[in-house]
């Protein structure tokens, strides 16, 4: 039996209707559903939804909720400002003054520094990790804590894929209040203050129904015994077997399992970048700045492609270093991509946050020219917007 697929659009605000027609378009190309969004000043300037689906399926709206996977890695970084903002951590502070355990195994060198640029050395997942151990919280802090280091700290930049969410979140908490969760000091300390309601570390049971399923691209698994395979083992893997899973749904696995929307995180990244609209600093503008400076240009040990990146973010190449980067280059831009494709950043010159989740993840990921052909449009709104006033 043949479906018959159709487009659904969800267009709040598309001023020129670009939007509207790119996203139309490559739903009808084979995009499965695109969220977009930028935010400025507490406005949404754009915010544009499009969706095949079939009867079996529910649209893809703006309300729609979906897994942004490593996205996730700016939320638990933008913690990380606020407690560098207030002094509670500094940047070359071993970790281990917060964390005594962490020492173990000759780590007592690997400081906040480390961590923030992926130059702690230990990107390898614990062995044997199964995913109802990845959700408990304080059992994966301990075994993070009693890794070794397969280099000395700040020796080599490798992408720590899962063990990022551990090591920096269990930091911050520790730092900020070891009474609280994760979870919890998110909600408290950033996304309350910047007026973000749609982002989960551990999504309530009521927002359950709203949450949208992704689809991968047929893939080949990394190399058994590859530094990616050690770093994001295959049993673990973004997807919708794993990550559709009710328990990792509701646990706190704060390098991957974030779960919001495009306005979400647009409004989330324009609060951090701008600060205009809200009442006192969440995050110093100072640190903001400093987060989006590149620090480490360089081939990524783990995932084996270039990367220029700031304090727990990539951000844009400013120093004409030809080098990919996820958003426009020559741009005061940060912020961190996702597996698949859904991408979110802000920009510290203009207080704009921009977002893209995506229900199909595509192996190249936010290389997808589909993807890029997005970045430039939303720019492109910014801009003119800009140019209005």
């Amino acid at each position: 039996m043949t479906v018959t697929r159709s487009v659904a659009l969800d267009a709040a605000a598309d001023p020129s209707g670009r939007l509207s027609a790119a996203l139309e378009a490559l739903t009808h190309d084979g995009e499965l559903g695109v969220q977009v969004c930028v935010v400025r000043d507490g406005t949404v300037l754009a915010d544009v939804t499009a969706g095949a689906h079939d009867a079996a399926e529910p649209p893809l709206t703006r309300r729609s909720l979906l897994p942004v996977f490593s996205v996730s890695k700016g939320v638990l970084s933008g913690l990380a400002l606020v407690a560098l903002s207030r002094g509670a951590l500094e940047l070359d502070q071993p970790v281990r003054t917060v964390w005594p355990e962490f020492a173990a195994n000759g780590k007592q060198d690997v400081t906040v520094r480390h961590v923030l640029l992926h130059t702690a050395g230990i990107p390898q997942m614990p062995a044997g990790v199964t995913v109802e151990q990845m959700c408990d919280w304080s059992a994966m802090v301990e075994r993070v804590a009693a890794l070794e280091l397969l280099w000395p700290a700040g020796a080599v930049r490798a992408y720590h894929a899962l063990t990022y969410g551990w090591l920096l979140g269990e930091t911050v908490r520790r730092a900020l209040d070891v009474r609280a969760d994760v979870a919890t000091l998110v909600r408290r300390e950033l996304l309350d203050p910047l007026g973000v309601a749609e982002f989960w570390f551990g999504i309530p049971d009521a927002v359950e129904p709203r949450v949208h399923a992704v689809v991968r691209d047929p893939r080949r698994p990394p190399d058994p015994g590859s530094l990616l395979a050690r770093a994001l083992p295959e049993r673990l893997a973004v997807s919708q077997a794993v990550y559709g899973r009710p328990d990792v749904r509701r646990a706190v696995i704060p390098a991957v399992n974030g779960i919001t929307n495009a306005r979400a995180l647009a409004t989330l990244y324009a609060g951090i970048a701008g600060q205009r609209g809200v009442a006192g600093p969440v995050v110093d503008p100072a640190w903001v700045r400093r987060a989006a400076r590149p620090l480490l240009r360089e081939t990524d040990r783990t995932i084996g492609s270039q990367v220029v990146h700031g304090l727990g973010f990539y951000v844009g190449n400013e120093n004409g270093w030809e080098w990919d980067v996820p958003f426009a280059a020559g741009s005061a831009t940060f912020g961190h991509p996702g597996s698949g494709g859904s991408l979110a950043w802000g920009n510290v010159r203009t207080g704009t946050g921009f977002a893209i989740t995506r229900v199909r993840l595509t192996g190249a990921g936010w290389r997808d020219p589909a993807i890029q052909r997005l970045v430039r449009l939303l720019g492109e709104v910014a801009t003119a917007v800009e140019e209005e006033r």
